[in-house]
């Protein structure tokens, strides 16, 4: 169901709110990830972990393992945050899909200019280090494990406390063998010999860890802690949603515009995955605006409902091992029909892999597949689970009438 963008005007007048709270689902500073940050289990021992470090009395290496839109890079950008306010500095690192010798130099570059003393912050592809090193000297560098370590190493020590944070890594597993070896092995190589103070943080899939676990026992064996993204309980989901609320209400003593329970059931319906809850409230707050009303509620959520929850409910019936899968193909691609290689970036999965599933899925099934080689999910499948959904709530019982003779 999608739904039309109101005028930026219409949320403050109906609901009090500067903008839709939900809109940008990506944090856009490490300060507002900290401020809107809801701690979940686990998180108590990562940010005690993170304060030692910064006191100067230990080191981290750690992994944040989840589902994408788990919170693992809100995670990041918290370490982040909590380090820069402590006066040290971080290297922000986000894995783009690139050729090795790629990744590997703007690994190379970035460290180097922490250690020159260029504020940087890598993500996607864009350089900080603009000074040109020898094509001879980088290619010396970038052939070593021990080098690269070293170079990433120096940089951090000088600037302690300080993080290098690296996100994306689904993306390195992508990589030609040589330059797989060469990328995790220098990541090896810090963790070793780090000193107190220094932060090593990786942000993956569960699927992305348990490759690199596989192919690197050496490495996975020197984490000090794996930190698993739980779903959100209820309560959770709540607090979520209130600093969200509260960080854009025009008057801070206002009343939410958005009832409880409108909260607990999308995060019930999405199964706990915050990125979902706050696409699925975003929508909703954005119909509530077009629809003139001044609250979230559950007339809003209803409305919306009869088209998704019989997607989403298809989906929580699927074995587990499809349900990523199914979910990625209702939410994101609203049903497909979608590329796999789209599929693929979306599940952080290798394509010839993904393919395998996908195809087990359409003879399960789940899925169908149209000329193109695209796959999607029927609708008459989400019509059928409507249609069985109904048939359930429906009385079982008749009532009979004996009709009497009349003498």
């Amino acid at each position: 169901m999608s739904i039309s963008t109101p005028p930026i005007r219409a949320y403050e007048k109906l609901l009090g709110l500067k903008r839709n709270p939900f809109k940008t689902l990506s944090i856009i500073s490490p300060e507002e990830a900290s401020a809107l940050f809801v701690k979940q289990e686990g998180d108590g021992l990562l940010l005690a972990m993170v304060a030692e470090t910064i006191a100067g009395s230990g080191s981290a290496f750690i992994a944040l393992t989840g589902p994408k839109g788990s919170g693992r890079t809100h995670r990041l950008m918290v370490i982040e945050d909590s380090i820069e306010r402590a006066g040290g500095k971080v290297l922000y690192f986000d894995v783009a899909m690139a050729s090795g010798p790629d990744i590997l130099d703007r690994l190379i570059k970035t460290a180097m200019s922490l250690s020159a003393g260029i504020a940087v912050k890598i993500k996607r592809g864009l350089l900080g280090y603009t000074e040109t090193i020898p094509e001879e000297e980088l290619e010396e560098i970038r052939s070593s494990p021990v080098k690269i370590g070293d170079i990433i190493l120096d940089a951090l020590e000088k600037h302690r406390p300080a993080a290098i944070l690296l996100d994306g890594l689904h993306n390195a597993i992508q990589m030609g063998e040589y330059w797989r070896f060469i990328f995790f092995e220098a990541i090896r190589e810090i963790v070793s010999s780090m000193p107190e103070g220094i932060v090593v943080a990786m942000a993956m899939s569960n699927g992305t860890y348990e490759k690199i676990d596989e192919s690197f026992p050496a490495l996975s064996s020197r984490l000090h802690h794996r930190f698993f993204m739980h779903p959100l309980t209820n309560e959770e989901a709540l607090m979520l949603v209130e600093r969200r609320v509260r960080a854009y209400q025009v008057h801070r003593s206002a009343q939410m515009p958005i009832e409880e329970e409108v909260v607990v059931r999308a995060n019930e319906l999405i199964e706990g995955n915050p990125r979902r809850l706050l696409k699925l409230l975003s929508r909703a707050v954005d119909l509530t605006v077009l629809l003139g009303k001044r609250m979230v509620d559950m007339e809003v959520l209803g409305s919306m409902l009869k088209v998704d929850e019989p997607k989403f409910e298809y989906v929580k019936k699927a074995v587990d091992k499809y349900k990523d899968e199914l979910f990625v193909l209702v939410d994101e691609f609203d049903g497909g029909p979608a590329e796999l290689e789209a599929i693929a970036e979306a599940m952080e999965a290798i394509p010839s892999e993904e393919r395998v599933k996908l195809e087990a899925m359409v003879i399960a099934g789940l899925i169908e597949k149209d000329s193109a080689g695209r796959y999607y999910v029927p609708p008459d499948r989400f019509l059928k689970e409507r249609e069985e959904k109904e048939e359930l709530t429906k009385p079982k019982w008749k009532l009979r009438f004996r009709r009497r003779k009349i003498r």
